[in-house]
């Protein structure tokens, strides 16, 4: 969880510098979201090794907390979901961390870079507290409230 806030904290001083969508920017913002994510779904019982598995993958993320309860703890809209499934696939495939020709022509998804940033600041301040809440606690998997 602390290197979520991290990632997060290192997007918005990024996206502070240009009104544009910043692929550099918007790798760190789903770096966040998906070490978040990944400490929600290590929390709610999710084993180590199988919780590597999920990869970058934000849609199988996605998928994996909301069906360990996420949305007990955190209001993601219908926009936000959305948000998070269309740019996926280019962030699991590395398209912003690293110059992709095809990509920048075109083929790729530049998310409206605010709407990235409220969405990734949500979901880490929403894990924070949880996360640490767990930690301080007996070590057992966190219970829907």
């Amino acid at each position: 969880m602390l290197r979520a806030q991290e990632f997060m904290e290192a997007s918005a001083f990024l996206s502070l510098r240009t009104d544009r969508f910043s692929p550099v920017a918007g790798f760190l913002a789903c770096r966040a979201i998906e070490l978040s994510l990944k400490a929600f779904v290590a929390a709610r019982g999710h084993r180590l090794n199988a919780k590597l598995s999920l990869g970058h993958d934000l849609t199988r993320l996605l998928i994996e907390a909301y069906a360990r309860g996420i949305d007990h703890f955190v209001d993601l809209s219908p926009v936000d979901r959305k948000l998070l499934v269309s740019v996926s696939k280019d962030y699991a495939g590395h398209k912003w961390a690293y110059y992709d020709i095809p990509w920048s022509i075109g083929g790729g998804i530049m998310p409206d870079p605010y709407a990235l940033d409220i969405t990734a600041r949500r979901l880490v301040s929403a894990m924070e507290p949880i996360c640490l809440n767990l930690t301080a606690g007996s070590g057992d998997p966190l219970r829907l409230p």
